[in-house]
């Protein structure tokens, strides 16, 4: 019977707590419900403005919050989100050490292999790859071709006047000029022009052909 009856006045104090029965700070910081009982009559108080139980009244608390319930079962994962923005470049790293030296290569062709050195009779003094010189006077004068071993169509040829004795007599007004050929006919030859005064004349001369 007391059971109910404390059952009872308790439900009567949150009903009027809810109403707004009391006007007391209700509940307290704390989040209790403090309360005095006499006679089976309730009475809300505020402990946090110094109101306390009178003379033959028991005091009764409760917390307005229930006990905290067991942790409920995990969720299922969510669904995998958008890619975020592509963040900023890192610093430069520092430089690597230097590796070794690689495998040295096979040599390399002379730079000049193909070389004449002609009298002014067209004859040749010396030479590198050369199987003959057509000239002068079948060509017309001063002008002679040289005959190579290869192809030399895709070569620099340069030639200067000179003799190929002890003796130096290159007049002063002479000059050479020198020519290759796209023509596969004639891709393994070299004109030689030599002139005195822009004229043809027969004259001596050294010529080099870089391939």
């Amino acid at each position: 019977m007391r059971a109910k009856a404390f059952i009872a006045i308790v439900s009567c104090a949150i009903l009027a707590v809810a109403a707004g029965v009391a006007y007391a700070t209700v509940p307290d910081s704390q989040g209790l419900i403090h309360s005095c009982i006499r006679n089976g009559a309730i009475r809300i108080i505020d402990t946090d403005a110094g109101q306390t139980c009178k003379a033959g009244e028991s005091a009764l608390q409760w917390s307005q919050t229930g006990p905290q319930g067991p942790p409920g079962s995990q969720g299922q994962p969510g669904s995998q989100g958008q890619p975020g923005p592509q963040g900023q470049p890192g610093p430069k790293g520092d430089q690597g050490e230097q590796g070794p030296p690689g495998l040295q290569g096979p040599p390399g062709q002379d730079a000049v292999s193909l070389w004449a050195a002609v009298d002014d009779q067209a004859k040749l003094v010396h030479g590198s790859g050369v199987l003959g010189i057509t000239g002068p006077g079948l060509l017309g004068t001063g002008e002679t071709w040289v005959e190579f071993d290869r192809d030399v169509s895709g070569c620099a040829a340069v030639a200067t006047v000179g003799t190929t004795n002890n003796f130096f007599a290159t007049d002063a007004d002479s000059t050479i000029a020198v020519h290759t050929f796209t023509d596969p006919a004639f891709a393994d030859l070299v004109a030689v022009e030599t002139n005195v005064a822009d004229h043809g004349f027969n004259l001596g001369y050294h010529l080099l052909v870089a391939c």
